[in-house]
């Protein structure tokens, strides 16, 4: 998100590699927000070092290019989401290849997909085939919060967004995420 300030422990050695983009790659921001499947930071070891520092360094090639293709951008972005969640499970102690893992990121992509469309656990369970008091134990196993919190952080993000990067009033950005009443949209609660 816009503004976020980080500040290191002065006495800890550490290497630090800052992504930020414009307006234009904003539909990215997810992969870089504390929200993404509400998890905390987490430190990078050895075995983890050396693909991140690939990946970034493919970025900054293609970013100093003349006409960076946006697609590969875009690419190395998924790529560094990805060595994310690879870290999230070992910390986790579950596996890449668990089916519930594999939930767990299946619904954290289709949050990123329908969160304007979908606003209940429900429609993201159906289109997973499974229950909703399913989705909930996986979620709140593998990240301690609930799936209807992800999606409302994830619309939060998404209007927080808008009102930073476009001239649009509130009530325009209620519309834009599909909100019928303003009202509904204002009082809408993250618990």
């Amino acid at each position: 998100m816009p503004d976020q300030i980080h500040y290191p422990s002065e006495d800890t050695d550490f290497e630090a590699i800052v992504i930020s983009f414009s307006r234009k790659y904003s539909l990215v921001d997810k992969v870089f927000t504390d929200i993404h499947n509400g998890l905390e930071v987490l430190p990078i070891n050895e075995e983890d070092l050396e693909p991140i520092r690939d990946v970034c360094t493919l970025l900054l090639l293609e970013y100093g290019k003349d006409t960076p293709d946006e697609h590969m951008l875009k690419l190395g972005l998924h790529m560094l989401l990805h060595i994310r969640l690879r870290m999230t499970a070992r910390k986790a102690a579950v596996p890449e290849n668990d089916s519930s893992f594999k939930l767990f990121v299946a619904f954290s992509n289709l949050i990123d997909r329908y969160f304007i469309e979908y606003k209940s656990v429900e429609e993201y369970a159906v289109k997973l085939n499974i229950t909703s008091g399913y989705l909930n134990d996986i979620v709140k196993g593998l990240c301690g919060r609930s799936p209807k919190t992800l999606i409302l952080e994830r619309i939060l993000t998404e209007a927080k967004r808008l009102l930073y990067f476009e001239n649009l009033s509130v009530k325009e950005i209620a519309f834009h995420l599909h909100f019928n009443e303003v009202s509904y949209f204002n009082t809408k609660r993250i618990s």
